[in-house]
């Protein structure tokens, strides 16, 4: 069986920063990333069905917040990580109350925690996918 690669959504309007996500995550995982410099354009894009978005918290055309909530009305199992410069206390919360995975601030170590959680995440789809796959047998 031939592992099937996971979609990542990027979205991040600083070209650099993005190139250095998608050379992380591609040289971490079998992965196939999108990138996206503003929320907008990710929203469009959703129909592809990522399995995870890393959300730049501050982006051109639309706050990441209201970015979160369209993400989460549209399929609330697509996890966000927020990647911001933002260090206010109250931005993390509300985005945590609006469903997002993790608020990650961008510094030396945020390649190394994005690629942690990248690794939960993909335990926890494992452990979902194998929970479906043994209640369909139940089922049968």
């Amino acid at each position: 069986m031939q592992i099937k690669p996971l979609k990542i959504f990027t979205v991040e309007d600083n070209s650099f920063y993005a190139a250095l996500l998608e050379y992380h995550l591609k040289s971490n995982f079998n992965c196939e990333i999108h990138k996206f410099d503003s929320g907008s354009r990710c929203l469009e894009h959703l129909h592809l069905q990522p399995s995870i978005i890393t959300l730049d918290y501050h982006l051109p055309d639309i706050s990441g917040l209201e970015v979160l909530r369209k993400i989460k009305a549209h399929n609330i199992d697509i996890t966000v990580i927020v990647i911001s410069g933002q260090e206010e206390m109250e931005t993390a919360v509300a985005l945590f109350r609006e469903g997002a995975y993790d608020y990650l601030i961008k510094d030396e170590d945020t390649n190394d925690r994005l690629w942690q959680h990248i690794l939960n995440i993909k335990e926890i789809m494992k452990l979902k996918q194998q929970i479906k796959e043994l209640r369909e047998a139940r089922d049968f």
